[in-house]
């Protein structure tokens, strides 16, 4: 028996000098076919996952149109010899569909660099196939355990295989300065078939996307470090404790705005006078940086000069007593 795409032909057995009188198909023990031969007559029985070709059909081969899952039986075909004899044998087989993946299967997850005591971790998907495709993974030629495997069925009972690959990567997968990752699918018939069929189909990562393994971490990664120690540094700086906490409070001091540095320097000339070189054009820049605020402060400092100047005058007329 043969499968060709959605076509099966069975082919039955050669009678030699006996003359035919009528050949019989069975699938499952359920009969679907009869032809006789003296009337080049053909019977055909409805059967599950059964579509014989009539017209190309015969007593020398029967032809299966719209093969499916459901015609994967046991096919028995009984050949019946005219008379005298009558003479008659059968002869009986086991015939399986099998689907194959439409493509190859697709590795995913990958990234761009790799080094050891990375984590690798890809998935090897094969599309719908029966029976269920069985994947098989590879490092540098290398096999390797799968952490997990698991199916989708869908509604044709076909059935999609997803195998996850994951370990930690070291020198021993580095081979002649490159990595190579392989997926391999392979769809076969099962043990009850009397012809195998194995069909494997095979995925590898270029060399190119994945980096040599080396005991260098990865660039990325370096830059993740070279960024945190600048930040541990500059902090380390602000909050070092060889310096003293009036220091770091001063560091951590927020800065004076232009006008409000200028307000201080206002206050301290109409205080004190001119000190730390601040002369009188300061004091006056710093009042009129204050807009309205500096036209009210100015009054009060106009009217507490004219108080104390009052206070100097009575001072001075007071009679000091002689004892």
């Amino acid at each position: 028996m043969r499968i060709d795409s959605r076509m099966a032909k069975l082919n039955q057995y050669d009678l030699e000098t006996e003359k035919l009188y009528s050949v019989l198909w069975y699938k499952d023990n359920e009969e679907f076919y009869k032809y006789v031969n003296t009337d080049k007559s053909q019977h055909i029985y409805q059967v599950d996952g059964i579509k014989v070709d009539h017209r190309n059909s015969d007593g020398q081969r029967v032809i299966l149109q719209r093969v499916n899952l459901d015609t994967t039986g046991v096919y028995k075909c009984e050949v019946s010899a005219e008379a005298p004899h009558f003479a008659s044998t059968y002869g009986e087989a086991y015939m399986e569909v099998v689907v194959m993946p439409s493509n190859t299967p697709k590795i995913t997850g990958k990234e761009a660099f790799y080094a050891s005591g990375d984590i690798l971790s890809l998935n090897c998907t094969s599309e719908k196939s029966h029976p269920p495709a069985k994947i098989t993974w590879y490092i540098n030629n290398v096999e390797v355990e799968a952490d997990s495997t698991r199916t989708i069925i869908h509604r044709d009972r076909l059935v999609t295989t997803i195998s996850t690959l994951r370990l930690e990567l070291g020198p021993h997968h580095l081979s002649s300065g490159e990595s190579k990752v392989k997926c391999k699918s392979r769809v076969e018939t099962s043990d009850r078939a009397r012809e195998a069929l194995v069909d494997d189909r095979i995925t590898e990562v270029a060399a190119a996307i994945l980096a040599p393994l080396t005991q260098e971490k990865s660039p990325w990664k370096k830059e993740q470090r070279r960024r945190r120690k600048q930040r541990e540094e500059a902090y380390r700086c602000n909050t070092s404790p060889l310096v003293s906490s009036r220091e770091n409070a001063e560091r951590q001091r927020p800065r004076k705005r232009p006008w409000e540095r200028k307000f201080y320097q206002a206050v301290s000339v109409a205080g004190v006078g001119s000190s730390d070189g601040i002369t009188g054009s300061d004091s006056e820049d710093g009042l009129k940086a204050l807009g309205k605020y500096g036209e009210r402060f100015q009054i009060v400092l106009d009217t507490t000069a004219l108080l104390v100047l009052v206070v100097e005058r009575i001072v001075c007329c007071i009679p000091t007593s002689v004892p």
